[in-house]
């Protein structure tokens, strides 16, 4: 009976030691920032020498000094992960204080970040929300007043089949229908802004629904633009495609298009995604990203 007894209690203190070490394991995990700030120690350990791989390069106390680092860290993301998927012709690296039109509704409306998860980087500042237009400018290129103008406030709203039954928001196209694309007008202004027509293709992407397959095709607006801008393009071949977006499109048909001279897939660009664009373009910055997967190339 004594033993039946202490074997209890053992078993019992041991379960509750087990549960105490576990929670404060977790703790720990969760605290590990604080914990190694008020030891002075570090519990990460990077094997191979530092190199790039220290994304702060300064200690700080001061959030100001914190802040500028993590744009600075946010825009090397973009750079590093920006990939050139077609080239042809020397169109890249633009000249410096080059012309260019942006067209497409995502040129003034991008896609920073995806839906349902944390934003990539302070999303809801718009001071430092930099737009297409801002990074292509600081990088010396001059952009077509009246194209961008004319996107203002118009937002693209159509959306892909939604099989899923969620919010549409996750299956945006960003794209303005046929009817509602640039008038004469705009596309006349082309002529003193014709170094360069960058056209811009985006896909809002997000949690909790499955994609219809119209959804990585090209819409009959995105495809009319396309072929629009190589029309107005006086230099044949210096269109330039920039896919503003994580989901995979069927662009295999721009791809094999001789009107067009480049293609980047920049993702979601966060705040500083649109320097990292300019910067690309003119060439002080060689994009090393990769594709991660296997596009299709017929989604049908």
């Amino acid at each position: 009976m004594f033993k039946k007894g202490l074997w209890r209690s053992l078993a019992a203190t041991l379960s509750a030691i087990f549960v105490v070490g576990l929670c404060f394991s977790l703790w720990a995990f969760d605290s590990r920032v604080d914990i190694d700030f008020a030891l002075g120690t570090s519990s990460v350990r990077i094997v191979g020498g530092v190199g790039e791989s220290q994304h702060f390069t300064r200690r700080t106390d001061d959030i100001a000094d914190f802040m500028t680092q993590q744009l600075e860290l946010l825009e090397r993301i973009n750079d590093e992960a920006t990939v050139l998927l077609k080239n042809a012709n020397n169109t890249l690296p633009l000249a410096g204080g080059s012309s260019v039109t942006l067209v497409g509704t995502g040129s003034r409306n991008p896609v920073r970040n995806v839906h349902g998860v944390g934003g990539i980087g302070n999303i809801g500042n718009d001071s430092i929300n930099l737009t297409f237009r801002d990074g292509l400018e600081n990088a010396g290129l001059s952009v077509n007043p009246t194209m961008w103008n004319w996107y203002d406030g118009r937002t693209g709203n159509n959306t892909a089949a939604n099989p899923g039954g969620f919010a549409t928001a996750n299956t945006w196209l960003n794209a303005l229908p046929l009817q509602a694309m640039p008038g004469q007008a705009q596309w006349d202004s082309v002529v003193d802004y014709d170094d360069a027509i960058i056209v811009f293709l985006s896909r809002g992407t997000g949690e909790n629904n499955d994609r219809g397959r119209d959804y990585f095709q090209i819409s009959a607006t995105e495809r009319a633009l396309v072929n629009r801008a190589i029309a107005e393009d006086s230099n044949n071949g210096n269109v330039i495609l920039v896919v503003n977006s994580s989901t995979p499109m069927q662009i295999g048909e721009f791809y094999r298009n001789a009107g067009i001279g480049a293609i980047l897939i920049v993702g979601e660009i966060g705040s500083r995604g649109a320097n990292s664009l300019g910067n690309i373009l003119v060439g002080n910055v060689n994009p090393s990203g990769r594709t991660n997967c296997v596009c299709a190339v017929y989604s049908t």
